[in-house]
């Protein structure tokens, strides 16, 4: 199987425009949603302008919710164009620069240009990774090529230089997401047990993670929420505080393993993520060893979303499965290769061709999710929404707004989303209806009369056959 170096880029640069590109459509025809791109772009825009991680959709301190610092790189491309759609390219650059890390890894520890490219390839392909990338803006892609910069390191001499940008990958790492630091700090224990020749980038490694695992979810995120973490429900089975959680989750194994195969989809879920990379994984069980701490983390949840592995909650397990399919590959290689199991039967280039065969067979659901967002773009909309719409609404203003049309409006004093009767007790100045369809989260009869009853009440400034645009008179 001859590989070209050069056709495997011009290959990648089509891919990253495409999806760059579908990302931006998507966006500019009004199908990213206040959760979680709005909710993420607000937090993010007002962390880069005002060094505040103030929730507009929840009306809350994010950081009380899930404790992304990292946020406010992200919203320093705000400055640049102030727009939420600059996020989904930003998630686009952070999967795309993870696929060229991934082939430098793979090149490191394969010693083959040819594996390493066919191996980014089922990386760059994987179905979990690309459901990330054209879903809804997350910060959590930023792990990703920051976790392959860790692998790398690691897999060159030590040197002071590198220990110092180990210990500062780690803390960056630390920054994005509650549910980093865990596998952060397992990666360092499996580090320090079977990698003996890198026992002190291991312990520094898991110091950093474990440390922190335990300061952000039992002091810091309590500290923002006023004592309580809303997703901390998910792990009611454990506890009601992180505290509790992490206490019984130490104390009690057996208890995790009956709530860990229960209920047994969950099983399945997991069998779906390892096969999304080829079942490669099983290959090496002692380097798999190092995916299973994030995977059993998101395993123990009660929320079906999060078991399943749906969307960003794939990604602490991604890098791992990806590092520890390297090695699985070196091990199928080695054994394919001794004629005296197969008789040259089966050979390496033809388990390569058949995995490509696999690899871009699975890849056409994604490459379909992004053709769709090219097909539904309607730049018309947009660019009369931009018009006559947007500039009705003044910046200082407080704003209500359907699902699908908050993320237009970050920069505000206050931009909200109107998921219910509930939503108008944050007085706003502002609000829009949509005329075309019955919003997300709301009954047909309830959105309808809701709809009637603030027609009546407030001052019409804009309708059309889409949008209702009513001035209020909130109290100041």
């Amino acid at each position: 199987m001859e590989v070209r170096p050069k056709t495997a880029l011009i290959i990648f640069i089509i891919a990253f425009l495409f999806c760059a590109g579908s990302l931006i459509a998507k966006h500019l025809s009004f199908r990213t949603r206040a959760y979680d791109t709005g909710i993420l772009g607000g937090v993010a825009r007002h962390a880069a302008f005002q060094l505040s991680f103030y929730n507009d959709v929840e009306n809350a301190n994010y950081l009380g919710q899930h404790f992304s610092p990292a946020l406010f790189l992200g919203g320093l491309l705000f400055y640049i164009w102030d727009n939420a759609a600059i996020l989904s390219i930003y998630q686009n650059i952070c999967v795309f620069l993870s696929i060229m890390l991934a082939f430098i890894l793979a090149k490191k520890i394969l010693k083959s240009n040819k594996w390493a490219i066919l191996l980014s390839f089922i990386y760059a392909a994987n179905y979990y990774l690309q459901n990330v990338n054209e879903g809804s803006y997350h910060t959590e892609t930023l792990a990703l090529p920051l976790f392959f910069c860790l692998f790398i390191l690691m897999q060159n001499k030590r040197s002071v230089l590198r220990v110092i940008m180990i210990g500062l990958i780690s803390i960056l790492i630390l920054s994005i997401k509650e549910d980093l630091p865990l596998a952060l700090g397992a990666f360092g224990l499996w580090t320090i047990i079977f990698k003996k020749e890198k026992r002190t980038e291991g312990t520094i490694i898991a110091i950093i993670g474990f440390a922190g695992l335990y300061i952000i979810a039992a002091i810091l995120i309590p500290h923002y929420a006023n004592g309580s973490s809303m997703y901390a429900n998910r792990y009611a089975e454990f506890g009601a505080t992180a505290k509790e959680i992490l206490n019984t989750a130490l104390a009690r194994p057996d208890k995790l393993l009956t709530v860990l195969f229960s209920p047994p989809i969950k099983l399945l879920h997991i069998f779906f993520l390892f096969l999304s990379f080829l079942l490669l994984p099983f290959a090496a069980p002692k380097a798999a060893l190092m995916a299973l701490p994030p995977i059993m983390m998101h395993s123990l949840s009660s929320y079906k979303s999060q078991y399943s592995f749906v969307g960003q909650y794939s990604i602490p397990a991604i890098p791992f499965l990806f590092y520890s399919s390297l090695y699985g590959w070196q091990k199928l290689t080695a054994f394919v290769d001794k004629p005296k199991y197969l008789k040259g039967v089966i050979t390496i280039n033809k388990v390569a061709k058949a995995s490509i065969f696999i690899v871009i067979i699975c890849a056409t659901i994604p490459i379909c999710r992004y053709g769709i967002n090219y097909l539904k773009f309607s730049p018309k909309n947009y660019f009369y929404f931009v018009k006559n719409i947007k500039p009705l609404i003044p910046t200082d203003c407080r704003l209500l707004s359907p699902n699908h049309i908050q993320p237009q409006f970050l920069n505000l004093k206050y931009s909200g989303i109107l998921f219910s009767r509930q939503s108008m007790a944050s007085n706003p100045d502002y609000i829009i209806l949509a005329n075309d369809r019955i919003p997300t989260y709301w009954q047909k009869d309830d959105y309808l009369k809701f709809s009637m009853e603030q027609k009546n009440k407030c001052q019409i400034i804009y309708e059309d056959d889409k949008l209702a645009v009513l001035k209020t008179a909130a109290p100041k």
